[in-house]
């Protein structure tokens, strides 16, 4: 090796260190708390609470419950990318009228919810995986002794399946609406194979690496929006109000976001076996964010669980909780459920309620929404401030709460 090679050696392997050296460093630097706010909206027919982390942040969360008699078990969930709790009122719904309870949370930079940093900022999923230890307190404090269920759906859906890697968590069951255990975007008229958007995937999360805390995607933009939303949502009406919807997040993420999205995935197929759980997943065969093949046949083939369900929805998209035809993934779900929890005899007004609650399941997105809008309101919580009802119910999150969400 020659002078001027051994010396273009030695730069190189100097920027190497250093450059791991500014890594290790972004990536243990956390980035200052977002404000705590002073107020919050809670969406139809939920009750408000707030969760303490052990790093010391404040989680918004929601309470639905049957009207009728005490839940048959409870469902906690955990929503997706950008989205929060209060999208997933009306699937709350519905679960209410079937004896179930619903507890859901804003996760830690979503929604409603404190977070370090950026919108989407954590060191790893695990500190989502951490989060879910005063959840389950709380879960359990109201109803000790019940079956609990655990969904996520997309990001959601990685942190159940993480947090069943890891143990230790009083889940009878999981719930796993479009598992990203093959993150793969579709982009333009076909989509790379997962041997190559694995890799890719990783080195788009070098970027976070380095800077944990950088502005990526900006969600302000118009194009940004519609790019996402017309990947995960096919309905035109719920695209709509998903964009003008007030705690969905519309601003730049942390870069770290795709940085953990592919740490996750990586050891969620690594660690599959350790998924004991039941489980039932629930895929559309147009997925253009996640791999449905990939994702399904790998939970399918290499779970540890002896009890396990797959369904996949025929011409349905990533989101499909919320888009057209999600009476069906409801269903299923609750028929899931049922065969999965002890019976119990229902009161005549249980059953009334059962049998009404089918017709929600016949609703589309732009019925339901206009229903709730006419029967409810949201309503600002003050913590401390005893819950009280509107004076008139007011539009679902579209006006008047809007500047409250730009400030969080």
């Amino acid at each position: 090796m020659n002078s001027l090679a051994r010396a273009l050696l030695a730069r190189c392997l100097r920027l190497l260190v250093i450059c791991s050296l500014l890594g290790l460093a972004a990536c243990t630097a956390i980035p200052p708390a977002s404000p705590l706010p002073t107020q919050y909206t809670v969406y139809p027919g939920a009750e408000p609470g707030l969760l303490k982390t052990a790093d010391g942040l404040t989680l918004f969360s929601q309470w639905w419950t049957p009207k009728a008699e005490e839940p048959r078990a409870v469902v906690l969930l955990l929503h997706g990318t950008a989205a929060h709790s209060g999208v997933y009122a009306p699937w709350a719904e519905y679960l209410t009228t079937q004896g179930y309870a619903m507890f859901a949370f804003d996760l830690r930079g979503w929604g409603q919810s404190q977070g370090f940093g950026r919108r989407a900022f954590v060191r790893s999923h695990e500190d989502y995986v951490d989060d879910l230890a005063p959840a389950f307190a709380e879960v359990q404090r109201r109803y000790p002794g019940k079956p609990v269920f655990l969904q996520g759906e997309s990001l959601g859906a990685a942190v159940a399946l993480l947090a069943s890697i890891r143990g230790g968590f009083p889940s009878q069951g999981l719930i796993l609406n479009a598992p990203p255990v093959y993150v793969n975007f579709k982009i333009g008229p076909g989509r790379m194979p997962n041997w190559l958007a694995t890799p890719s995937l990783w080195m788009a999360g070098r970027v976070g690496w380095m800077a944990p805390n950088a502005p990526i995607y900006p969600m302000q933009s118009e194009w940004a929006l519609s790019w996402i939303w017309n990947k995960a949502i096919f309905d035109d009406f719920s695209r709509q109000m998903l964009k003008q919807e007030p705690y969905v997040t519309r601003s730049s993420v942390a870069a770290v976001y795709v940085t953990a999205l592919g740490q996750g995935a990586a050891r969620i197929r690594d660690n599959l076996a350790a998924v004991r759980e039941p489980f039932i997943v629930l895929q559309g065969d147009k997925d253009y964010l996640v791999s449905t093949p990939g994702s399904g046949t790998a939970l399918m083939e290499n779970a540890g669980s002896t009890d396990k369900t797959r369904k996949v929805y025929p011409g349905m998209s990533h989101c499909t909780l919320h888009d057209t035809n999600r009476g069906a993934v409801w269903a299923d779900i609750v028929a899931w459920l049922d065969a999965r929890v002890p019976e119990q005899p229902l009161s005549e007004a249980a059953l009334q309620l059962r049998a009404q609650g089918q017709a929600l399941t016949r609703e589309s997105p732009e019925e339901a929404f206009y229903r709730l809008q006419r029967s409810h309101g949201l309503i600002i919580w003050q913590p401390g401030v005893p819950l009280a009802a509107p004076a008139a119910p007011a539009a679902l999150g579209m006006e008047g709460t809007l500047e409250a969400a730009e400030a969080l």
